[in-house]
């Protein structure tokens, strides 16, 4: 959930530093819930480049298990999130915030990196070390929705909420319905097509 994309950047491409520190995010939680917005999209998708028209990678929107709820909301505070305010608060905690800064991702493996001995920074996970953090910070967003959607599975493991199901969000919890990935799915769905892996899911912006 949040606002609309900028038309003057849509045929800019997603930092990839930035793609797959979020990847990193979602493999850590993907087990609490099922993946809708922009990130569904990307995981239904062929291979492609990350170009920004595609579908949106602003935040991670995941329509959590209920009876998972209270574990997630643990793992995050460990892995540093805090609640964020939003303008879409609900009173009912069925939409709820997190937000964190990863500082430090380890440019081999993306995990974690701390500061050491002579200003030199360790990574925690497969412990290089460099003299300096050599990427930028990534704000990672994820809007949690409590309820349970219809959802597929991947072959990839990831869960995702059904395609028929998440184009209805657009317009409600999702903004970005003028992105490749949102008008060629409608397309298909009105044919009564599969959704997952289209080639038109990507256009133009496919990898061999």
């Amino acid at each position: 959930m949040g606002d609309p994309p900028n038309p003057a950047r849509i045929h800019e491409r997603w930092n990839l530093h930035r793609i797959a520190v979020m990847e990193r995010e979602i493999a850590a939680i993907r087990e609490f819930g099922v993946l809708s917005g922009g990130w569904a999209w990307h995981f239904m998708s062929p291979a492609h480049v990350e170009c920004k028209q595609l579908h949106d990678h602003k935040d991670i929107d995941i329509f959590v298990y209920p009876h998972a709820f209270s574990a997630l909301v643990g793992l995050l505070g460990e892995r540093g999130y805090a609640k964020a305010w939003t303008r879409f608060d609900d009173p009912s905690r069925e939409f709820i915030r997190f937000a964190r800064y990863v500082e430090n991702a380890c440019p081999n493996c993306l995990e974690d990196a701390v500061l050491a001995e002579g200003q030199e920074f360790a990574c925690v996970g497969c412990n290089a070390r460099w003299a300096a953090s050599p990427c930028e910070v990534v704000k990672v967003i994820l809007d949690l929705f409590v309820e349970t959607v219809p959802e597929l599975v991947l072959a990839n493991g990831h869960r995702v909420v059904e395609p028929a199901t998440l184009l209805t969000f657009y317009g409600d919890r999702h903004s970005s319905d003028r992105c490749v990935a949102v008008k060629a799915a409608r397309e298909l769905v009105a044919r009564g097509e599969a959704v997952v892996g289209h080639p038109s899911l990507v256009g133009d912006w496919a990898l061999a």
